[in-house]
Parts: C-alpha cells; sequence; structure tokens
C-alpha cells in the first residue's frame, strides 16, 4: 500500500525545501573579477590588433563588440576573468577553433595573449 504522506508534501516539507533552494550560494561576483573583464574588453579594443575568428578578420573593435556580445549571453556563468578567457575570448563556440589576434605581423593564440595581459594587469 502507499502511504500519502509520503508522495504529497506537507507544507512544512514545501517550506523547508524553499528555504534549501533559495540558501543555495549564488555565482559571486566580485567587482575585482569585473574590472578585470571590463580591462580585458578594452585592451582587446584598443590594442590595434586585427582579431581572426573563424579564419574572418576583424578589427579590434568589432572583436570587442563579438566578444561583449557572447559575454553578455554568458555573463550569470562567468565569475572570474580566466573564465572568460577560457569560454569567451579563446575559440568560436561554434567551431571549437581557436581565436587569433594578429600584432605586429605575428599571430598569438588570444587565450595566451589575454591570460599575458591579465598577469600583466594583477601585477601592475
Amino acid at each position: 500500500m502507499i502511504r500519502l504522506n509520503k508522495i504529497i508534501p506537507t507544507p512544512a516539507r514545501l517550506l523547508a525545501l524553499f528555504m534549501f533552494i533559495f540558501a543555495l550560494p549564488s555565482p559571486c561576483f566580485s567587482s575585482e573579477s569585473q574590472s578585470e573583464i571590463q580591462h580585458l574588453l578594452g585592451y582587446i579594443e584598443h590594442s590595434g590588433c586585427t582579431f581572426v575568428r573563424n579564419g574572418s578578420e576583424s578589427p579590434a573593435t568589432e572583436a570587442r563588440a563579438h566578444m561583449e556580445m557572447k559575454y553578455d549571453y554568458a555573463k550569470k556563468k562567468i565569475t572570474r576573468a580566466e573564465q572568460f578567457i577560457e569560454y569567451i575570448a579563446a575559440k568560436s563556440s561554434m567551431t571549437g577553433r581557436p581565436y587569433l589576434v594578429r600584432c605586429e605581423g605575428r599571430d598569438h593564440r588570444s587565450k595566451e595573449w589575454l591570460s599575458v595581459e591579465l598577469e600583466r594587469y594583477r601585477n601592475r
């Protein structure tokens, strides 16, 4: 025989469940991480470099706009600058191909290029 008190939640059980769910920690968006991500976006925009996404070249201002659009979409899941680099600025989410940055005639993977800048920014 099925016991209904195990199937149908009581108001006290529902209240306890809601309290547990709302007590779970939400992603932590520190102001430091936000300022680091904003710095990286500005660094991209003012770099004067050419960005290569899926074989197509674009100027730095367009690259910033593209990465900002991707970031706005995934912002709730990105809590650290390293995540921004890894999930937003390193590769195409459609093809998986790495983004390249062409500066002064040399190609760099954007992941490494931005990681070096993040480290420089943190050590300033």
